[in-house]
C-alpha cells in the first residue's frame, strides 16, 4: 500500500508540474489546423501527460466527426437498399419515418441488428446525427450498446 501511495504521489506531482508548464500553451491556443495542434503538444508535455493529451485531444479532434449532437433514442428498421454501391453488406439500418429524421439516412451501429434479425425488424437504439468531414450525414450508435427489439 505504501508503494502505491508513493507511485500515485509521484504521478500527481509530475502531472501538476506538467500542467503548469502547459498552462500558457492552452491559454494561447489559437490553431486553425488539427495537425498544428498535434505536432505542438509533444513540445510542451512529456510522459503520461503527453500521452493523455495526444489521445484525448488529437484523437478526438481527428476522429472525423464534424457535428457534435447529443445521443437520443431513435426507432430504426432493417431494410435492403436499392443501391448498395460503396456500402458493406446487403441489409442496412435506417430510421423509421415520423421522428424528424430522413428515412434516407443510414445508421452505423451494431451488425447484430442486420445479421441476427429478419429484414424489416424494428429496433430502439441510442444514436446521434453526425457526419464525417467531406461526407454526408448519418446516424451513429456505438456497436456495444444495448438495443431493444420493437417488432
Amino acid at each position: 500500500m505504501v508503494e502505491h501511495k508513493h507511485i500515485l504521489g509521484s504521478a500527481a506531482r509530475i502531472a501538476g508540474e506538467q500542467s503548469k508548464r502547459l498552462a500558457p500553451f492552452w491559454a494561447g491556443l489559437r490553431f486553425s489546423r488539427l495537425g498544428t495542434l498535434c505536432r505542438a503538444l509533444p513540445m510542451y508535455a512529456s510522459g503520461p501527460l503527453r500521452t493523455m493529451a495526444l489521445k484525448e485531444n488529437c484523437a478526438l479532434l481527428s476522429s472525423g466527426m464534424a457535428q457534435r449532437n447529443p445521443y437520443r433514442w431513435i426507432e430504426v428498421e432493417s431494410f435492403i437498399p436499392d443501391d448498395t454501391w460503396g456500402r458493406h453488406g446487403l441489409v442496412h439500418i435506417r430510421p423509421v419515418a415520423g421522428q424528424g429524421l430522413s428515412t434516407d439516412l443510414f445508421v452505423e451501429c451494431s451488425k447484430k441488428l442486420s445479421r441476427n434479425y429478419a429484414v424489416g425488424t424494428r429496433f430502439r437504439i441510442r444514436a446521434k446525427l453526425t457526419d464525417k468531414k467531406g461526407g454526408g450525414e448519418f446516424l451513429y450508435s456505438y456497436f456495444g450498446w444495448d438495443f431493444e427489439v420493437v417488432s
